[in-house]
């Protein structure tokens, strides 16, 4: 989603999904490019105003109006990317909020490996780019719990005056 609006990434075509209001005719599909997809199902990175996705040609950004190419500085990175072993299916992406970074990890073609072997890192604000060698198979957030346990405390039961449900 893109404020009310379905985005659709085929692999070679991008669409959109609008609301139209309409009772008999309520939503219209539009194509928004007929060449700039994305070719990697994981590699999709949500922002506010687009999605960022790794294609076939090149890397995008889509703003539901618009597909733009913002690889300029890497035009032929996507042809490093391993279609062998199923390579496409193994591209994910991951936004970095706090580093304002965004991640992709994915098979090298010089190698021809079976899982990723490389990480692409875009650095969104400056528009810069960075590779590494480095094996991650997905991304994903964590959020470290530190919520009480009944034997971690050292209160007695009289004395614990929080409640039930608090976080």
């Amino acid at each position: 989603f893109i404020k009310d609006t379905v985005i659709i990434k085929c692999e070679q075509s991008s669409w959109k999904i609008i609301y139209t209001g309409n009772e008999l005719l309520p939503f219209v599909v539009q194509k928004i490019n007929t060449e700039l997809g994305a070719e990697s199902t994981f590699s999709l990175v949500p922002f506010d105003r687009g999605v960022y996705a790794v294609g076939n040609v090149g890397i995008t950004t889509d703003d539901s109006v618009n597909v733009f190419r913002i690889d300029e500085k890497i035009p032929d990175a996507v042809f490093d990317i391993n279609n062998d072993n199923e390579g496409v299916y193994r591209v994910h992406g991951i936004r970095d909020y706090s580093q304002q970074l965004v991640y992709w990890t994915f098979p090298s073609e010089d190698e021809n490996p079976t899982f990723p072997n490389r990480v692409l890192v875009y650095n969104y604000v400056d528009g810069s780019y960075s590779f590494f060698n480095d094996s991650f198979t997905c991304f994903g957030y964590y959020q470290d719990f530190n919520d009480t346990k009944w034997s971690s405390l050292t209160l007695q039961w009289q004395e614990f005056v929080q409640p039930w449900n608090e976080g």
